[in-house]
């Protein structure tokens, strides 16, 4: 398998290398660890709602699985709970689309076409009763 450019100097010494992007103040990695961590803890026995079974992918998976999953912009990560399990990502990829949209568009058209404003408000550029567009 080819290895990918952007992780051939994985890992490396964060403190040594300067991060090609900027995320801002990041919290420290114990920060990271002890906030998933309690997330994990305060939600891990949560039972509301029911699997979707409308998705066959989505109705083979237990209720009882749960994990989270935190990677860094360089690379730095930290998991706990079910984080070993292959799942469907489904709507979870909807953030990751939008993004690459708005790389390809711009945001200010992306939100245009998708019917929002910058405050993430809908404009109603859709018609919702035959899901055409209805916009300009």
């Amino acid at each position: 398998m080819t290895s990918l450019s952007m992780h051939e100097q994985l890992p490396f010494d964060e403190e040594a290398v300067r991060s090609s992007i900027s995320t801002g103040e990041l919290p420290e990695p114990d920060e990271v660890i002890a906030a998933v961590t309690e997330a994990y803890e305060r939600y891990r026995g949560k039972r509301d709602g029911a699997v979707a079974d409308y998705i066959p992918v989505l109705a083979e998976a237990s209720p009882d699985w749960f994990g989270i999953s935190v990677v860094g912009a360089r690379g730095r990560s930290f998991e706990i709970g079910d984080v070993e399990r292959t799942f469907s990502i489904q709507s979870v990829s909807k953030p990751f689309v939008f993004a690459l949209v708005c790389e390809a568009l711009g945001d200010v058209d992306a939100r245009r076409l998708l019917g929002v404003n910058s405050t993430g408000s809908p404009s109603t550029p859709w018609s919702r009763s035959s899901s055409t567009w209805s916009g300009p």
